[in-house]
């Protein structure tokens, strides 16, 4: 039998609270996006998640703050995806495509979250264009150029920062395109598309 020490069960006890959490708050953004905000109901959420109502409650104290936490949970995940560690002995090219790739994956992991947040709802104003991630994704892309492209292997023709905001208006650009879709593509499907515009633009011409 194992024996958990107070520090251990501590640790144990605050990861199954975040799990629950988490769970939460990924059923909330699943009924916000079936239901719409205004006519889902925190039962209805707690359903969803698994849990009780009661528990539901410990968590979060009314749908505002649903809507809220899960924002701020796609703003932290979003700004993580510029951390991942890439493997070395690929190129910067390489690098870049996973990047995208990584993005992409993500964004269809939370496609309910992100159509819903998209949705020109009460709740969502001021939420436009990229559910206010542009900072995150412009401080992140910058900070990626920097990291991974030390050697300038990439051959922009302009400044990283420069370079960030165009590959940061390609990426609004096809997610519009994606909501005015209705949010039924994979954004899998546009990460070639998206690289090849981007490399193309900004890179050198060579003579």
């Amino acid at each position: 039998m194992v024996i958990l020490r107070s520090g251990q069960r501590a640790d144990s006890s605050a990861a199954a609270a975040r799990d629950v959490a988490t769970a939460i708050l990924e059923a909330a953004a699943t009924v916000f996006y079936r239901s719409g905000f205004a006519d889902c109901t925190l039962a209805a959420i707690a359903a969803e998640a698994g849990c009780s109502l009661a528990e539901l409650e410990a968590h979060f104290e009314d749908k505002h703050e649903l809507h809220e936490s899960i924002v701020v949970m796609i703003q932290r995940e979003a700004k993580e995806l510029f951390m991942l560690t890439l493997p070395d002995e690929i190129d910067i090219v390489e690098k870049l495509r996973l990047l995208l790739t990584h993005q992409a994956e993500w964004g269809n992991r939370r496609r309910e979250t992100l159509s819903f947040l998209a949705r020109p709802e009460p709740q969502n104003a001021g939420r436009a264009r990229g559910l206010d991630l542009d900072d995150y994704y412009l401080e992140g892309t910058v900070g990626w150029f920097e990291r991974h492209d030390v050697a300038g292997e990439l051959g922009l023709a302009i400044p990283g920062e420069m370079a960030a905001h165009v590959f940061r208006a390609l990426q609004i650009g096809f997610y519009d395109r994606w909501v005015a879709r209705g949010g039924s593509e994979s954004f899998l499907d546009n990460t070639d598309m998206v690289l090849d515009i981007f490399l193309n633009g900004v890179r050198t011409k060579k003579s």
